[in-house]
């Protein structure tokens, strides 16, 4: 496993991960997963997930058979950063200034009422296509994504 710089780049990617790279080029660069799941329910293309505890990382593929490609990343790792910012030091107000002040300025919520999730607050920012959530105020991950990237 290489060094990832656990860096946000929303639309784009997470530090040397891209959106669009295969399955083999991410597993290239991150190695094997700690664990994986396969969500084929979704319809015709099947979810893959790896999960890399040591940089706390899901990292979502879609697609059919050895063609997936790399679609989202989701993180609760207190180290990324976004805009130069370190986000888990900052609170609902303040992630949503940061987004605003790059340009991302619709904002959307939505209180999370399920056995899953109590206590849980999503802040979407559809434009940057990524998502904050919060659990009693405080940020507990970060999803973001891009599934309309090029195809080379």
């Amino acid at each position: 496993m290489k060094a990832l710089t656990l860096v946000i780049e929303p639309l784009k990617g997470f530090g040397e991960l891209s959106f669009g790279m295969t399955l083999k080029q991410v597993s290239d660069f991150m190695g094997e997963p700690d664990d994986q799941d396969l969500l084929d329910d979704l319809g015709e293309e099947e979810t893959l997930i790896y999960h890399y505890d040591d940089f706390d990382i899901s990292i979502f593929f879609e697609g059919t058979g050895d063609d997936k490609k790399l679609v989202n990343i989701e993180t609760g790792n207190p180290e990324v950063k976004l805009f130069g910012t370190e986000i888990f030091d900052l609170n609902e107000e303040e992630i949503i200034k940061l987004m605003k002040k790059n340009k991302y300025t619709e904002v959307d919520d939505e209180i999370l009422e399920d056995e899953e999730h109590e206590n849980e607050k999503r802040v979407s920012f559809d434009e940057a296509m990524i998502d904050f959530f919060f659990e009693d105020d405080e940020l507990t991950a970060v999803s973001w994504g891009n599934f309309s990237f090029d195809e080379e």
